[in-house]
């Protein structure tokens, strides 16, 4: 038969040394594993006087919430100390030991791709405020030159949205400019600009007929009434 002192000397060894019942069974010899498990359930139940293990990084969370770093954090190192995955979970109180599993190939992905992003980022560079500012004046060139090739299109704040959508087309196939670089320097919002894009490339009923009809019925009333009576 155990003692209290018994069951509590071995509670308290199992969790400082971070074993499970089944665990602590294999590597001391006895008690068994039941017994193990039967004294660590009295334990938490508040049946043996024993406190309950506080877990660096133990997972305290609400339901549906996200969990905190510092479980993750303790999660890998635990792994990377080479203890199994079901033993961690147990330990910082998961569900599973498929969260850890996960985690640790979500930290291997992150790994892989940080030198490719920190490359591209030196590729790339951030713009400073001498290559904004020649960007954008590069755009205003750009304008002013489609605008000078149509002597009908008149001051580039005054244009409609139809007309922005066309000047807005030409600037991104011949000068390389970004949708969103155009929208924001011709003023008009990504929905517009779709929507006329949309529209002119959309196919064009034959109104020459109704043209010459029109044409027609104006001639025979003199010239001299409007679009109603037309």
């Amino acid at each position: 038969m155990y003692t209290d002192e018994d069951k509590v000397f071995c509670v308290k060894r199992m969790w400082a040394e971070g074993l499970t019942p089944t665990a602590a069974s294999r590597l001391w010899g006895a008690p068994s594993r039941r017994t193990l498990a039967a004294w660590e359930k009295e334990a938490l139940g508040g049946g043996l006087a024993v406190e309950a293990p506080r877990v660096p990084g133990a997972c305290r969370r609400a339901k549906h919430a996200r969990y905190p770093e510092e479980t993750r954090a303790e999660a890998l190192r635990l792994l990377g100390l080479g203890k199994p995955t079901r033993e961690i979970a147990r330990a910082l109180g998961l569900p599973s030991g498929s969260v850890v599993s996960r985690w640790a190939a979500e930290a291997r992905r992150r790994a892989k791709m940080a030198p490719e992003a920190i490359a591209m980022g030196k590729e790339k560079g951030a713009p400073g405020p001498r290559e904004a500012e020649l960007d954008r004046l590069r755009m205003e060139c750009a304008v002013l030159r489609e605008m000078l090739s149509d002597p009908k299109a008149g001051d580039p704040a005054r244009l409609s949205n139809r007309q922005k959508a066309e000047l807005g087309e030409r600037l991104r196939r011949d000068y390389g400019f970004r949708l969103r670089r155009v929208t924001a320097f011709l003023r008009i919002s990504k929905s517009s600009y779709e929507y006329e894009r949309r529209a002119l490339a959309a196919p064009r009923r034959d109104d020459g007929a109704l043209a010459a009809r029109v044409a027609r019925a104006f001639a025979s009333l003199g010239g001299m009434c409007g679009y109603r009576k037309v």
